[in-house]
């Protein structure tokens, strides 16, 4: 496994963990009454769309398997309609 790919491995958990918390972030927020606390987290949750789109790019040289394409597919439709 190469450098590069390991890296690759940490800024996929890492951006995978950050958007998980912070969709929990704005429910929790819209549940409490606080919409526009939920707002700014959500404006923070769409910029987690550049390192996946990276990822995206990166994974044909990593020889990622079709359910690593599926999964970031689906996180980033999630930011669009989200």
């Amino acid at each position: 496994m190469s450098r590069l790919s390991i890296n690759l491995d940490i800024l996929g958990a890492i951006t995978a963990i950050v958007f998980y918390v912070s969709a929990i972030m704005v429910f929790i927020f819209r549940l409490e009454g606080k919409p526009q606390v939920g707002y700014f987290i959500g404006i923070f949750e769409f910029c987690l769309a550049v390192p996946m789109i990276y990822l995206l790019i990166k994974a044909p040289e990593n020889n990622r398997p079709g359910l690593y394409y599926v999964q970031i597919s689906l996180m980033l439709i999630w930011l669009v309609f989200e």
